[in-house]
């Protein structure tokens, strides 16, 4: 196994806000940052009749914004992806698109909004890296597509690993998920409703690409250094499924070998 590209940053100021939530044990999460490139609603779409209806958006960065059912009721909190990087004999470097950005330029030629399927590409900010995201909706199986391209914009070799993570409030609220993962998938469900029949509600990324790495972090765990930080290891003890309680997940494709001169790597994923 290749060895973790560590690197961390990013919008500081809100970090320590989730953290100090969380230490004092408050579960209602500050509402996401509205309006900004990562948590804008540039494109949706809605299948059913509502108030049965099943509603994604995905951002104009591309990170999914809301997963809706039944209408109204948004599971998604925050959605994105993550880049760490490093070339021979040259500090680690990160690129983070979640409720804060670091490490990426604008999207380059962004289509308009309300765009299905979307083309988005953009570079990382000292030009090393350009990430191509295909987000398509399979409106006969209800499916997110998402097929990330990162491709090696120099002439040496560039070690490199890609996460793609989502912080699912099944239900619209906090603490009381339950998170599962497979070889090739992170499911989070919730029971909803004590009066018979009990039905559960659920929201899974499963990887359509070899080899990914499913990783389960505790909410505590993901703000206080996980999200942006390729090197970040939950805690010895996380089970399968855990205990109620409010979880991060995350897909890592880290061995495909780094990244060749001119080479691109792809790592497709379904919600």
């Amino acid at each position: 196994m290749k060895q973790r590209i560590s690197a961390t940053g990013g919008a500081l100021a809100l970090l320590v806000l989730l953290a100090a939530l969380q230490a004092a044990g408050q579960t209602q999460k500050p509402p996401p940052p509205a309006g900004t490139e990562s948590t804008d609603l540039f494109s949706c779409r809605t299948a059913g009749t509502a108030p049965h209806t099943f509603k994604i958006c995905v951002s104009q960065n591309g990170n999914l914004v809301r997963f809706e059912a039944p209408a109204g009721t948004n599971h998604m909190y925050s959605e994105g992806y993550l880049v760490c990087y490093q070339r021979t004999g040259q500090p680690p470097k990160q690129a983070f698109s979640g409720l804060f950005e670091s490490g990426w330029g604008p999207v380059i030629s962004p289509p308009a909004p309300g765009t299905f399927p979307l083309t988005l590409r953009r570079r990382t900010t000292d030009g090393v890296l350009e990430l191509t995201q295909l987000i398509s909706w399979d409106s006969v199986k209800k499916d997110l597509v998402i097929e990330m391209r990162l491709k090696n914009l120099t002439g040496s070799f560039v070690n490199a690993q890609i996460l793609r993570f989502f912080d699912a409030d099944v239900g619209g609220d906090a603490s009381d998920d339950i998170f599962d993962r497979t070889a090739l998938s992170v499911t989070a469900r919730d029971t909803m409703g004590t009066a018979l029949p009990v039905y559960t509600r659920g929201v899974m990324v499963s990887a359509v690409s070899d080899n990914p790495t499913p990783v389960i972090n505790s909410y505590s765990d993901w703000i206080s250094g996980g999200q942006n930080n390729c090197s970040y290891q939950p805690p010895a003890g996380r089970t399968s499924p855990t205990a109620l309680g409010d979880w991060v997940g995350r897909l890592e494709h880290l061995n495909f070998g780094g990244l060749t001169a001119g080479r691109t790597e792809t790592f497709k994923l379904i919600y």
